[in-house]
């Protein structure tokens, strides 16, 4: 396996949310999400994945099983153990982006349960993605092409 170099930019968008995959491997997978809105809002959980996100820009509010917030802000990070029930939504003025690294012993995407520890929908009812046309968020500010 080659080391696989990536760039932090993704679509800037004025509603909804997105989440541009970046380089994987079997055992680590990462992305950035940009939150104009929402976020992932259904309580959910990975048995075979650690998951960290970083806030890069913004705020996001992770809740856990009982609702407790834990609110996240640009330059934190929070670690989501293998086995975490939690949601997530953007909760300061203005977007959120938030990079997501997970790291997984397990092979594609079963793992990923519901609130119930059933297998997850993947976020039923998030507003649709609308993006400034030619815009991008990129770690050092928006960028036009």
């Amino acid at each position: 396996m080659k080391a696989q170099k990536f760039e932090l930019k993704t679509p800037l968008l004025t509603a909804g949310r997105s989440t541009a995959t970046l380089p994987e491997t079997s055992r680590t997978r990462i992305s950035l999400k940009f939150l104009a809105e929402g976020g992932e809002e259904n309580l959910h959980s990975h048995t075979y994945e650690d998951q960290t996100y970083l806030v890069l820009d913004g705020e996001a509010t992770f809740y856990d099983s009982n609702d407790v917030s834990t609110v996240v802000r640009c330059g934190e990070g929070i670690l989501m153990p293998a086995g975490t029930r939690y949601r997530f939504v953007t909760t300061g003025d203005g977007p959120a982006v938030v990079l997501r690294i997970g790291g997984t012993t397990a092979d594609g995407w079963a793992h990923y349960l519901d609130g119930n520890g059933d297998p997850l929908v993947l976020n039923p009812g998030t507003p649709r993605a609308v993006q400034a046309e030619g815009e991008f968020w990129t770690i050092n500010g928006v960028s036009k092409e």
